[in-house]
């Protein structure tokens, strides 16, 4: 298991070639990526992603200084921290080095046990800004009401749906009569409406072992992906689920009656049929891996509104074309 685990990469790009066994030692915790020319030392930098680059001043065609101005210049690599090894006969100024943008310098001779203390400290830095740097992006698509993924990660997870092992049913989910109950009940309620949708298909979906996945498009809209094997246990469960605890979120009354009265665009009161779910499933394992994203959505959201034909919470299962084996249930 071992040799399967990714080394950080230091790419080193020296002339003088005597400091190399020094650079080597390094082995152990790190892939370490010799090159003795500026030029294609930047090319292997953008090939290889390194996680720390150790520079000499005096490069050949590009010097280290220019070299380093065009690495922090390049949007690809500004972020890697740059280290720059002085020969002890050079005249150099560190101020000079640092306003360059270099994390730090070092000058020859080389003390080993200093070496791997700055490599390791300056590469765990570099990981948790770029780990600082990933939660933040997704913080920023999560959805503000309910805090779950946005549009971005669900791309990305049906993306990684179509390529996994496991065969893998899309879900489409939406409430039935929301904007009765929002222009009714105020949007207060109708946010507790969304946020008690997303718990209970958050829950339900925790019972689930394997490869699960959960989003929030927007509004009243949700997807999620769960194993073929799980689907109508899972889908079952959170219709069971939702139409017994959706009481809490109305009046005895207009439970009771089974609807609630709202105003009309043409001003008429009309009766409007208590929230229930309507979900639309595609099998992902019909479906090549390299299928576009836009052609699964598109499916998927016919189906739940073919879903939404019926009356009360259900779920559907995309079977055109004959693609789902016979012993398949399409409504639950």
């Amino acid at each position: 298991m071992d040799s399967l685990i990714v080394k950080p990469i230091v790419l080193v790009i020296e002339n003088d070639r005597s400091y190399y066994n020094n650079f080597n030692q390094l082995t152990d915790t790190y892939t370490v990526i010799h090159s003795a020319n500026s030029k294609q030392g930047f090319k292997l930098a953008k090939k290889c992603g390194p996680s720390l680059i150790i520079l000499e001043s005096s490069l050949s065609p590009i010097g280290g200084y220019e070299l380093c101005r065009k690495f922090k210049s390049d949007e690809t690599l500004a972020k890697i921290p740059i280290m720059f090894n002085i020969g002890s006969s050079e005249d150099f100024d560190p101020c000079f080095i640092l306003e360059l943008g270099a994390i730090d310098y070092m000058v020859s001779p080389i003390n080993i046990d200093i070496l791997k203390a700055k490599v390791n400290n300056f590469i765990r830095l570099y990981h948790s800004y770029i780990k600082l740097e990933k939660e933040v992006k997704s913080a920023r698509e999560l959805n503000p009401n309910t805090s779950l993924p946005g549009n971005t990660s669900i791309v990305t997870n049906i993306y990684t749906a179509l390529n996994h092992d496991e065969p893998l049913i899309l879900v489409y989910a939406d409430l039935d009569n929301f904007k009765s109950y929002n222009d009714c009940y105020g949007f207060g309620k109708g946010d507790q409406m969304i946020q008690f949708t997303a718990d209970t298909l958050q829950e339900s979906l925790k019972q689930v072992k394997s490869f699960t996945f959960l989003g929030h498009i927007g509004g009243d809209d949700f997807v999620f992906i769960v194993p073929r094997s799980e689907i109508d246990a899972i889908t079952s469960h959170i219709i069971k689920t939702f139409d017994k605890k959706i009481e809490q979120l109305y009046t005895k009354e207009d439970f009771g009656n089974g609807y609630i009265m709202s105003r009309s665009r043409q001003g008429q009161m009309v009766k409007h049929p208590i929230i229930s779910l309507s979900m639309g499933g595609v099998d992902l394992s019909y479906y090549n891996k390299d299928t576009r994203f836009e052609e699964i959505s598109d499916v998927c959201s016919e189906v739940k509104c073919f879903a939404k034909t019926f009356n009360g919470s259900i779920y559907c299962l995309d079977r055109r074309n004959n693609q789902v084996p016979a012993n398949y249930v399409d409504i639950v």
